[in-house]
């Protein structure tokens, strides 16, 4: 049974994510996770989307963005996968599909969402044991903080103004505030 073709809005933003088939590690180091990085920017300028937060976890990742034109997501999304997965089995001398699924997406309902959601992908790392935030460098946090510089592809500026301000967006992911 083939399956559903996704609802994808003109113009929404989204929030993105993948897991690794078998909850293996699509990020070996930092050259992987760059690589990764590099084809999200290409995939951004090429299809004209607009990245707001992301995080690479060593099994998944997590991206926030927004589509201009409809399926311009699924065309990024193929786009990124396709050419990371090719270049990562070249690296790492293996063969077949690295992720269990296609993309999975959700469309962000509100700004209160936007907000919500990119704190719930810069806290990813928690997991990984980073107490510090904005020192994990795989995370586009660092840049909010203002700790680090933004890659040119990266909009910070729509979250942090919802938020109220730099201090106020890095208060709110750093605490177990709700947005309101």
């Amino acid at each position: 049974m083939p399956r559903k073709p996704r609802l994808l809005v003109p113009d929404a933003p989204y929030h993105v994510w993948n897991r690794s088939a078998a909850k293996q590690a699509i990020f070996h180091d930092p050259l992987d996770r760059r690589l990764f990085l590099d084809y999200l920017s290409d995939a951004a300028w090429k299809y004209d989307v607009r990245i707001y937060a992301y995080t690479l976890m060593g099994n998944h990742f997590h991206l926030m963005l927004r589509q201009g034109e409809a399926n311009t997501l699924d065309r990024t999304m193929q786009y990124l996968k396709s050419n990371y997965v090719r270049r990562f089995n070249q690296r790492t001398g293996r063969d077949g599909p690295l992720f269990r699924s296609r993309y999975e997406a959700r469309i962000i309902e509100s700004d209160a969402d936007l907000v919500s959601t990119s704190r719930y992908i810069h806290r990813n790392q928690l997991d990984l044991g980073f107490d510090d935030l904005a020192s994990y460098r795989w995370s586009s946090f660092a840049a909010y903080a203002r700790k680090a510089p933004a890659p040119s592809w990266l909009e910070t500026d729509l979250v942090r103004s919802l938020a109220g301000g730099t201090k106020r967006y890095v208060d709110f992911v750093n605490t177990n505030y709700t947005f309101s």
